[in-house]
């Protein structure tokens, strides 16, 4: 009787472990996806507020530019990117 029930118990843990495995896996890519798509957001983002207030102060303004936010980007892009070779 001990050994069944020492089966059992070893069954139940192999079962409960791979689940949890798969849905770390999942939850893992939909991280990565994240990573990679606001990353996306933020350096097109600050690429495109750099290049407006450029185009704006073409008659001599002054204009920003947005390193911190392309950075960021980069930073999150590279995440991602690293995250999918990871797994």
């Amino acid at each position: 009787m001990q050994e069944l029930t020492e089966r059992f118990v070893t069954n139940v843990r192999l079962r409960h472990g791979a689940r949890v495995a798969e849905e770390t896996k999942a939850k893992r890519g939909l991280i990565v996806n994240n990573d990679i798509k606001w990353g996306l957001i933020w350096l097109i983002g600050g690429g495109f507020i750099t290049l407006a207030t450029y185009e704006a102060a073409a008659n001599g303004g002054s204009y920003f530019i947005m390193w911190g936010a392309m950075i960021y980007g980069g930073f999150r892009i590279l995440k991602g990117l690293l995250g999918a070779i990871m797994k």
